[in-house]
């Protein structure tokens, strides 16, 4: 698998910190799942980090364990899922969720040739996480959203402004981003994570 696009290293790094909302860093982490390149530089990243953690003077501070909320996702339960691999197209962090066979999930038509399933998140957790299914030569409409949307292709292919993005592609957009692709000859499966969900889903679901 040759994979051409990727998230940048603050994303990178911002939710193996904790600080990524849920539906977002399950893209992350199933990125990081089917790139080698990107957890080869996670890990270096990291490896840096704590060095220089470890050269800093302690700083006494007023802690209150009561008050400290948890982070939107565990740090250790980041690094445990980013090293779980693909079994058969289903990166790893997502099997429990949504078992190994993306064909025979219940998907839901939302117009032709276009089918969604939704991914259950944790109670509580914000944002809005879900697999689109692309037939051949179908395609999303421009569309705007909420917040940050992140992109993962899990299956074939399609072509955007940007490009063409294939099996373990990944886009971000920021709220700013107005976004149309179309499938191409092989259809295409995505796994979109939003902050909140996106205009054109709404309307559709």
């Amino acid at each position: 698998m040759t994979i051409s696009s990727h998230p940048d290293i603050a994303t990178l790094m911002t939710c193996s910190a904790g600080s990524t909302p849920e539906a977002l860093c399950a893209v992350v982490t199933s990125h990081l799942a089917m790139c080698p390149e990107c957890m080869d530089e996670l890990t270096s990243m990291e490896s840096i980090g704590v060095a220089l953690f470890e050269k800093m003077q302690p700083v006494k501070i007023d802690f209150d364990p009561t008050q400290v909320l948890p982070a939107s996702v565990d740090e250790s339960t980041f690094r445990d899922e980013r090293q779980r691999g693909l079994e058969g197209d289903v990166p790893g962090p997502l099997v429990e969720v949504i078992g190994k066979d993306l064909d025979g999930l219940d998907w839901r038509r939302l117009a032709p040739g276009i089918w969604n399933f939704t991914v259950p998140l944790t109670p509580h957790a914000k944002g809005d996480l879900r697999l689109i299914r692309l037939g051949p030569g179908m395609s999303l409409p421009e569309h705007s959203h909420q917040g940050e949307q992140l992109i993962l292709v899990l299956r074939g292919s399609y072509r955007s402004v940007a490009g063409i993005y294939k099996a373990g592609d990944f886009a971000e957009l920021d709220v700013d981003n107005k976004y149309s692709m179309i499938a191409l000859q092989d259809g295409c499966i995505l796994l979109i994570g939003n902050e909140a969900m996106s205009t054109f889903l709404s309307e559709l679901t």
